[in-house]
């Protein structure tokens, strides 16, 4: 895949996510390293959005969850998601350029939780994210629940277009 970003010798992941022995020192500031790598952190982020465990990893963390003596070191599908959120969060306005993306992902992914997750970056974006109003608006329509959820409250956090958005929303109750 694409090589991922760096700022000062460090990969945007190891900024989001240091190994725990990690001992940040004065210069440690994600959030400076995350706004000067900008839209490269932003396609990172969207490809982390998509990021499920693989086999090994579910199995080995279940296996590590049925004892205390052992940890796996390994990065969860969900540390992924987490970075990638904060990727977007930090950058704000300047993740302006993403929303497209995320909302093809929101509409057409077959992967009902990878649509869930293009949503709750939406959700992060808020008034930023207003040009998805009329894509959330058909996802209030998706078969499954979680996601028809996360663009109500997505359509509430972007809080715009209120002619449109209200009544879709008072139509779902």
């Amino acid at each position: 895949g694409p090589r991922e970003p760096t700022f000062e010798g460090r990969t945007l992941s190891e900024w989001m996510m240091p190994p725990d022995s990690f001992e940040p020192d004065e210069g440690w500031n994600p959030e400076r390293a995350i706004r000067a790598m900008g839209n490269r952190a932003l396609a990172a982020s969207l490809r982390w959005l998509q990021v499920e465990d693989s086999w090994m990893t579910r199995n080995l963390c279940r296996l590590a969850d049925q004892q205390s003596f052992w940890e796996p070191n390994v990065r969860r599908a969900s540390d992924w998601h987490w970075a990638a959120y904060e990727v977007i969060r930090i950058l704000g306005p300047d993740a302006r350029p993403v929303v497209p993306e995320l909302v093809a992902l929101a509409q057409a992914d077959p992967r009902p939780a990878v649509r869930l997750r293009a949503i709750a970056a939406l959700h992060t974006l808020g008034p930023v994210a207003e040009n998805a109003v009329p894509a959330l608006l058909t996802v209030l329509e998706d078969p499954n629940r979680s996601v028809r959820l996360e663009a109500a409250l997505a359509l509430g956090s972007i809080a715009r277009q209120p002619d449109l958005v209200v009544p879709r929303l008072l139509a779902c109750s």
